[in-house]
């Protein structure tokens, strides 16, 4: 069966979550790369050996995966966040690629905050990149995760958005003043547009 699958991708603060909320009410189904890559490090034997041998049994406390000291040891380090990101990524596309083929429907989506230096970008038809103005962006992750905003400026600095210059870019405006809903109607009209066109 001909899939398209569609990156929903931005920033941290951006609103993917809320597109993705939306499509999952609208029966879509779509993955997660940040929970089902905190999932993974938390279930995955082999992943697990691999973080603590890169970053030490702190990692893991009590057999839990310790979030906290493992963001606090790779965000302002590029070297360990890049050890990281090469450990964890590769098993989170795997396990993409085992979801998406698992699923009945014709369009799937997958939501990333790094989608190029994760890979995704290659595993997917289109990117809708919600956008939001910056002071709006650090305002909620602020509230939502309890974070200076000093520490919000640079997660958002860690974050960039290189596409696949063939990669069809579509853009989600999370502003609070414009319907969400129906600007996703409208890209998936398009979405369905182009998934005839793979068919015929």
């Amino acid at each position: 069966m001909t899939k398209r699958t569609i990156a929903i991708a931005g920033g941290i603060g951006s609103g993917k979550s809320m597109v993705s909320a939306v499509l999952r009410m609208m029966d879509y189904p779509v993955y997660d790369c940040d929970s089902r890559a905190k999932k993974l490090m938390a279930s995955d034997g082999m992943l697990r050996r691999r973080l603590i041998e890169n970053f030490g049994e702190a990692v893991f406390e009590e057999g839990v995966l310790n979030r906290s000291y493992l963001s606090r040891l790779v965000f302002g380090d590029v070297d360990k966040l890049a050890r990281l990101n090469a450990l964890v990524h590769p098993c989170v596309k795997s396990d993409f690629e085992d979801w998406r083929c698992s699923q009945s429907a014709n369009v799937v989506f997958v939501e990333t905050a790094i989608l190029s230096e994760s890979g995704m970008d290659k595993m997917v038809d289109s990117v809708w990149q919600v956008v939001a103005p910056e002071k709006l962006r650090v305002e909620r992750v602020m509230k939502r995760n309890n974070l200076s905003r000093e520490a919000v400026e640079m997660r958002m600095r860690n974050q960039t958005l290189e596409l696949e210059e063939k990669l069809p870019l579509a853009t989600v405006l999370n502003d609070g003043q414009h319907s969400i809903l129906q600007q996703i109607v409208a890209l998936l009209q398009v979405e369905f547009q182009r998934l005839n066109q793979d068919i015929n």
